[in-house]
């Protein structure tokens, strides 16, 4: 049974970069990072992001824009500048954008819960365990 539910985790928190052959994964409940893999390349992470203090809850991308956002119970939303080129020699170039802050800890150590970026907007929509809905505008 926990087998199980490892697996189910696992493969609900794959977050597919768009039309690349890239994915990211947040290592939530045990992790407090975020891991890049790329699956033209070998089976361990091509890099590692650790920009929480606490457990990751979710991972997205924009559609239209080079931006990824991920969400943590530490309270923070931190947003990323994340590229891939079509160039298979150029590495994908991932910078940090800003840090968002905006939801409680609840005494449960919980905070945003869920992210997710307006369709053609650089906006971002944010959840949280404190009972908020945020709307983050102006990321780039």
């Amino acid at each position: 049974l926990l087998l199980f539910l490892f697996l189910l985790l696992f493969f609900f928190f794959f977050i597919f970069f768009p039309h690349f052959s890239l994915f990211t994964i947040p290592l939530f409940p045990l992790h407090i990072g975020v891991c890049w893999f790329d699956l033209d390349g070998d089976n361990k992470p091509y890099k590692t992001y650790q920009y929480h203090g606490k457990a990751v809850r979710q991972v997205r991308f924009h559609k239209t824009y080079n931006l990824m956002a991920s969400c943590s119970d530490d309270g923070t939303v931190r947003v990323l500048h994340a590229r891939v080129y079509d160039d298979l020699v150029r590495q994908p170039l991932i910078v940090p954008v800003r840090t968002l802050r905006g939801h409680a800890v609840t005494k449960d150590s919980l905070s945003v819960l869920d992210i997710v970026f307006h369709p053609t907007q650089p906006w971002i929509f944010s959840s949280g365990a404190d009972g908020k809905t945020l709307l983050y505008q102006n990321l780039h």
